[in-house]
């Protein structure tokens, strides 16, 4: 397991890509963003101790 800071409003996982590394917050917050085109809308918020990524890495399937 090795720490990574990434900085905000970067891409993190995008929608039907297939992660191989799971997510866990330690500060701050990750916006969960749908795309329709050119037009984005927040979906969720997930906090410090929330985990993301792990279905996609444990599973081999793309997130939804």
């Amino acid at each position: 397991m090795k720490a990574d800071y990434i900085p905000p409003r970067e891409d993190v996982i995008l929608q039907n890509e297939a992660p191989d590394d799971v997510y866990i917050i330690v500060s701050r917050e990750v916006e969960i963003i749908d795309c329709e085109g050119e037009k984005e809308h927040t979906v969720g918020t997930l906090l410090s101790a929330d985990m993301f990524g792990e279905v996609g890495a444990l599973c081999c399937r793309p997130q939804t």
